[in-house]
């Protein structure tokens, strides 16, 4: 039984410490990719800047709240925290839709970023 208890808690310690902290960018207040970050980061944050875009032109914010799914599209790179009302430790939120400009000045959409706040 030792040996098994012994396995169970590696086995959740290495869970919880191998999930990927987000990438942020706190000089121009921007999450560069999915993760998982502070309560107090995302309040910093204000915009989406995936690498390889030049220029964010709208994406979706969505997350649960009260058995609910909220979703809020932006049609710029801007938002107000103040949107989620109740930013606490297990908040889960999902950033899809990312469309805007390349590097290159050709149109581009990146993939879906997951944050997780903690």
């Amino acid at each position: 039984m030792k040996k098994f208890s012994l396995i169970v808690i590696c086995f959740c310690f290495k869970i919880s410490f191998a999930q990927n902290p987000a990438k942020l960018n706190l000089k121009d207040s921007c999450i560069v990719s999915g993760g998982v970050l502070m309560v107090a980061d995302f309040k910093k944050v204000c915009k989406v800047c995936p690498e390889g875009m030049k220029k964010v032109t709208s994406y979706s914010i969505s997350y649960i709240e009260n058995h609910m799914s909220i979703a809020f599209p932006l049609k710029n790179n801007r938002w107000n925290s103040s949107f989620l009302k109740n930013a606490k430790l297990g908040t889960m939120l999902v950033i899809e839709d990312i469309k805007g400009v390349g590097a290159n000045g050709k149109p581009v959409t990146a993939p879906i970023m997951t944050i997780g706040l903690k």
